[in-house]
């Protein structure tokens, strides 16, 4: 089992990113925020910070942090669309639950 998967529908979308000028890729990364504790962070990477888990075989460069990794291990990122939205998912098998309106989750 890989740390996560990029799932083709995001996979797609990366491949239609237009960078800034200065981004070497994206970061993905787990903060401490919301009700449940934690949320999914995606950003434009400027720089590889000492022990980021680097993904390289996809459309653009992804940066994982390394405290997040152990909150990702097994997930999958996916672009969903839906009727009124669309946007990134995380589909994570270690999230115990999550908050109600879903921006953020928790990790027993």
């Amino acid at each position: 089992m890989t740390m996560i998967e990029i799932h083709k529908s995001a996979k797609k979308v990366f491949s239609e990113l237009i960078l800034p000028a200065s981004s070497i890729g994206i970061r993905i990364k787990v903060q401490s925020a919301g009700c449940n504790g934690h949320s999914y962070v995606m950003e434009w990477a400027y720089k590889q910070e000492e022990g980021d888990h680097v993904l390289l075989d996809l459309p653009v460069t992804v940066y994982i942090d390394s405290k997040s990794s152990m909150f990702l291990f097994g997930s999958e990122l996916q672009y969903k669309v839906q009727q009124f939205q669309e946007g990134f998912e995380f589909v994570n098998p270690n999230e115990t639950s999550k908050c109600g309106c879903g921006e953020s989750f928790y990790v027993a």
